[in-house]
């Protein structure tokens, strides 16, 4: 599982930075958010900054 979770933090890394090869689901975003948010609250809120603003309901939803 922790092999999974670090291919996903990493197309995380790659959407955030606008890349169009990593296309993440919305529920997928949010539960990295969510690890995220668990681990580093200013990494959660400079992450969720970085969301565009069109996915950005999708992903809070």
């Amino acid at each position: 599982m922790q092999h999974n979770e670090n291919e996903m933090q990493q197309a995380l890394e790659l959407y955030l930075k606008g890349s169009e090869e990593h296309e993440l689901h919305a529920s997928e975003v949010a539960y990295l958010l969510k690890k995220i948010r668990k681990e580093d609250k200013d990494e959660f809120f400079s992450s969720l900054s970085r969301i565009p603003q069109d996915a950005r309901g999708d992903v809070l939803l």
